[in-house]
C-alpha cells in the first residue's frame, strides 16, 4: 500500500489551494460547479449536491497554446513546468505559516 498525500487550504471563499504529493491545483467556484487548473491539466466540473449526480470534463490545451515554459516531450505534448508546482509549495508554505505564526 502506498503512502498518500493531500491538504487543501481555504484561500479567499470560493478559492482552494490543493496540494498533494506529486501535484498541487488551484480550484475556483462553489459548490457544485467549479474550475480546477494545477500541474496535472485544467478541469471544469458540475454536480448536483446530495444526488451522487456529477460531471468532470479535462480540457485539452491546443497546439498554440503550450504555455509558458512549456517544454514539448517526445511524443509533441507539452510537459507541466515544474516551476508552477514550486509556486504553489510557495503560497502554500506562506499561508500555513502565517496560520502558525502567533503575531
Amino acid at each position: 500500500m502506498g503512502l498518500r498525500f493531500r491538504k487543501t487550504f481555504s484561500i479567499i471563499p470560493g478559492v482552494r489551494l490543493n496540494i498533494g504529493k506529486k501535484s498541487a491545483s488551484v480550484r475556483i467556484g462553489v459548490k457544485g460547479f467549479g474550475y480546477t487548473t494545477g500541474t496535472a491539466g485544467k478541469t471544469i466540473s458540475a454536480s448536483l449536491p446530495g444526488t451522487g449526480l456529477s460531471f468532470s470534463h479535462k480540457i485539452k490545451a491546443s497546439a498554440t497554446t503550450t504555455g509558458i515554459g512549456a517544454v514539448p516531450a517526445s511524443d509533441g505534448r507539452p510537459r507541466r513546468p515544474w516551476f508552477l508546482l514550486m509556486i504553489v509549495y510557495a503560497i502554500a508554505s506562506l499561508i500555513w505559516w502565517k496560520i502558525l505564526d502567533p503575531t
